[in-house]
């Protein structure tokens, strides 16, 4: 019994329920407890949650597949279900799997170069993966200047020690969407605000006091692109060793009357910087560029757009920029978001008749210590 007949037995479902089902072929790329993730052709990732009817489902796949293997999954959608391992929300219950074949030696060279969505624990067994073990030269300036070098070094050691010396705090998120259809891309209309408390525990961020246009939100996930802002791992991304980055050295500016240097920042397909849109997640290219304080080399903002989506993707354009500044919180001055801002326009090859642009504003207040509330005040 293969495995697609397998599930439809251990679910009680009839193989044509499996057949009306969406189906997504590509990779496996990780298996743990709660969920399955594959990678298309395309460098899509689709994820889903396994059937909970379905006893013994992660055994019968971990025995019967491997890391890397071409499969092919049958998904029904779902409301909204937290998977802790991934770290982010599900939207599909997979009914069925096959597998077709195994990799062959050439693309499993490929599927080892990739960075993958295997962070967060994986049960198969995988290669290893080159960025993971071998540091490239991520944070040097490929113009070769000796300015640019010694700038981004420093900009790489200041930043991720601001990072990793973050403090457990609160702030008061105030996110204004407006929206634009793909006929008249300047006619933004406002739509909702969204207001929360953020709270940022040891590296993990979540919200509370949720409310949309002043009503309580109950829904397990925020309305739109909501919930990306101004956190995440900008940081890491940016200046980490292991991400492949290069900048590109243009000169002296100046940040709302902070003098500045810029660099241009390019990131190829595939690396640290990914997108999450419902159940699928993509690593586009990335071309943008980040502002230094001068001198200092602490990062004030940083804007970038991503490139070339497949046409399987959600969204068809991301363009985002985040600002940094000096935030007291308590008796100590910390280096944190102060407001974002994104356009995300969704895909036209999804059904829409018109692609509808989202354009969100967050601003950033009230920082206070999450343990015992403190005055602030910005800088």
């Amino acid at each position: 019994m293969n495995l697609l007949a397998k599930f439809a037995v251990l679910m009680g479902m009839s193989a044509s329920a499996i057949v009306a089902s969406e189906h997504f072929a590509g990779y496996l790329d990780r298996l743990t407890n709660n969920a399955i993730t594959i990678q298309q052709a395309d460098g899509v990732a689709i994820s889903a949650l396994l059937p909970r009817e379905a006893e013994g489902a992660v055994q019968a796949i971990a025995i019967q597949c491997a890391f890397g293997d071409q499969i092919v999954i049958s998904c029904r959608h779902i409301q909204p279900v937290y998977d802790h391992d991934a770290g982010r929300y599900q939207t599909l219950e997979m009914s069925g799997l096959q597998r077709v074949r195994g990799a062959t030696l050439q693309e499993m060279s490929t599927i080892a170069l990739s960075h993958g969505w295997s962070a967060g624990g994986n049960l198969l067994k995988t290669p290893d993966r080159p960025h993971a073990s071998t540091p490239v030269a991520a944070g040097n300036a490929n113009n070769g200047d000796d300015r640019a070098q010694s700038e981004i070094a420093l900009a790489r050691e200041i930043n991720l020690e601001v990072g990793s010396r973050l403090p457990n705090f609160i702030a008061d998120e105030t996110a204004r969407v407006y929206m634009s259809s793909s006929e008249r891309k300047d006619a933004w209309r406002f739509e909702y605000a969204v207001e929360a408390e953020v709270t940022f525990d040891h590296g993990h961020i979540s919200r509370r006091n949720i409310r949309k246009d002043g009503h309580p939100w109950t829904q397990p996930v925020l309305p739109g692109y909501t919930g990306y802002g101004g956190f995440g791992n900008l940081l890491v991304n940016l200046f980490d060793s292991h991400c492949p980055n290069t900048f590109h050295l243009m000169g002296p500016s100046e940040i709302k009357g902070k003098q500045t240097l810029q660099f241009r920042v390019d990131a190829e397909p595939d690396t640290c910087f990914g997108i999450e849109s419902d159940y699928q997640a993509y690593r586009p290219r990335i071309e943008g560029y980040i502002f230094l304080e001068n001198p200092g080399a602490r990062l004030v903002q940083f804007e970038y757009k991503a490139l070339n989506f497949p046409e399987s993707f959600l969204l068809s354009s991301w363009v985002r920029k985040i600002s940094w500044g000096d935030v007291r919180i308590g008796d100590k001055v910390f280096l944190l978001p102060v407001s974002a801002d994104l356009v995300a326009a969704n895909s036209l090859s999804h059904g829409s008749r018109h692609a509808e642009t989202e354009h969100i504003v967050w601003e950033y207040k009230n920082y206070r210590h999450f343990e015992a509330e403190s005055s602030i005040s910005f800088h």
